[in-house]
């Protein structure tokens, strides 16, 4: 479950940095396009260098951040196998306690109707001494 949703918010991440890498690109083969001379101009060539470094950067950094990202989801395996089985051991010690809840309560109502049902034999007894 939580490894799904990171995944999808990774995924909505990179398609982000994504298009606007596309967008900057897009920039790019404008500032291409704009020629003066038949050469790009050198302000249009510095500016392009610029651009394509900052990409450059941009999609290491993205590319290290998946490599991070991926180190992160796999250290949740065993945490989560971890979460299960105390979850598992805390349910059955539940049922274990519902079980002792339910027998002892049982044996309890037990000894409340013999408890009961010897008032009465009491009772009976003293009603037959008074008419003795």
């Amino acid at each position: 479950m939580a490894s799904e949703a990171i995944e999808l918010k990774l995924k909505a991440f990179e398609d982000r940095i994504l298009s606007q890498q596309n967008e900057k690109f897009c920039q790019i083969v404008g500032l291409l396009s704009k020629e003066k001379d038949g050469d790009i101009s050198k302000n249009a060539q510095i500016e392009l260098e610029k651009k394509l470094s900052r990409l450059t950067e941009k999609i290491d950094h993205l590319l290290s951040g998946e490599n991070e990202s991926n180190k992160i989801l796999e250290s949740f395996g065993p945490s989560m196998e971890k979460v299960e089985k105390i979850y598992s051991l805390l349910r059955d010690m539940d049922d274990s306690e519902e079980k002792f809840r339910t027998f002892y309560s049982d044996r309890l109502k037990l000894v409340m109707d013999e408890v009961l049902s010897v008032k009465n034999h009491v009772k009976d007894v003293e009603r037959l001494g008074n008419y003795v």
